[in-house]
């Protein structure tokens, strides 16, 4: 299943293991899946000093990131009390715990004098202004106004050269560009995630208030016919999964 999803609350999560750290506890956060393993693993950090991950939830993005290079500082925000509260309880017992700051603040709030290199998000993405519960608005829904706004505090809090990263839904595409675009952000990278019948089902974009003269498009098929992974998907990820895929 992909990642995107919450799982209700009064489900037990076992430890998911990673090859260099663990995530304990997932219970008020992200489900960790596709999506968030191919966002981090795709994450380019050469380069990168200070990052900040927007909606960091059990801290496995921040986690995969600081995994990637033991010099990289990460802001691990997040709006959730239970959520963030699961952050601090992974990101602690992790071998990355002196690279990471966990952060309970919305960004539309949060102020500080660091200029970041790297922002990286998988946040609610679908867009609509009726989701069926509550839970299901603060979880996977979000409004055009709030996206726009939103946009508007990332690029501002993002340096000149500075990457975007971010996941959502393909068929939101051409909305979430438009959004993008007129914000100020440029298209660096773009990684179509293909489902069934090879139809994209998500979209990993990479942004960056510098324009680029050519953006690097390509599609990425998870699984193959016969259900197992690609072993395209397995090279992308093989830093990452703690056991064989």
């Amino acid at each position: 299943m992909l990642a995107g999803l919450f799982l209700p609350k009064h489900i037990d999560v076992k430890p998911f293991h990673f090859k260099a750290f663990t995530i304990f506890e997932n219970t008020y956060s992200h489900r960790i899946g596709t999506d968030a393993m191919l966002l981090g693993a795709l994450v380019d950090v050469e380069r990168k000093n200070f990052a900040l991950d927007v909606g960091s939830g059990s801290g496995v993005l921040s986690l995969m990131m600081a995994q990637k290079k033991n010099s990289l500082k990460v802001h691990a925000l997040e709006i959730d009390a239970k959520a963030h509260n699961e952050g601090v309880t992974n990101v602690s017992k992790s071998p990355f715990s002196h690279q990471i700051d966990c952060i309970h603040q919305n960004i539309l709030s949060f102020t500080n004098e660091v200029v970041y290199d790297l922002i990286i998000t998988n946040p609610p993405y679908y867009l609509s202004n009726n989701p069926s519960t509550q839970d299901n608005e603060r979880e996977k829904h979000t409004s055009i106004e709030a996206l726009k706004g939103w946009f508007h505090v990332i690029f501002n809090k993002l340096d000149s050269n500075g990457n975007f990263w971010i996941v959502f839904p393909s068929i939101e595409t051409e909305t979430y560009h438009r959004l993008l675009f007129e914000t100020g952000f440029h298209k660096v990278s773009q990684y179509e995630i293909l489902g069934k019948n090879n139809v994209p089902v998500r979209t990993i974009g990479n942004y960056s208030p510098a324009q680029t003269a050519k953006p690097h498009i390509e599609q990425l098929k998870i699984r193959d016919e016969n259900g197992a992974y690609t072993q395209k998907y397995r090279e992308i990820t093989q830093n990452f999964h703690g056991t064989l895929i």
